[in-house]
């Protein structure tokens, strides 16, 4: 099992806040892929060496949607 700290747990939930507030086209989307996208946009954001197809996959969601939230997410948090 993978455990991540309370540090990392901490800097997602603060992404997931900010963009919960200033984005009301998430509203649409189910909550897997709410979070799927703010993982992706994690990951990315900490150079860990993935591609968006075998994160897609290991989510069960196709790389439109991973890519879609993601980029809605770094609009947000990279302004």
């Amino acid at each position: 099992d993978i455990k991540p700290e309370k540090e990392v747990i901490d800097e997602i939930q603060d992404i997931y806040i900010k963009v919960k507030q200033e984005n009301k086209a998430l509203e649409r989307r189910t909550p897997k892929s709410i979070a799927a996208g703010i993982l992706y946009y994690y990951i990315v954001s900490k150079k860990v060496e993935i591609t968006k197809d075998k994160f897609a996959q290991a989510m069960e969601l196709s790389q439109m949607t991973v890519g879609k939230i993601s980029k809605l997410v770094s609009a947000i948090i990279d302004r």
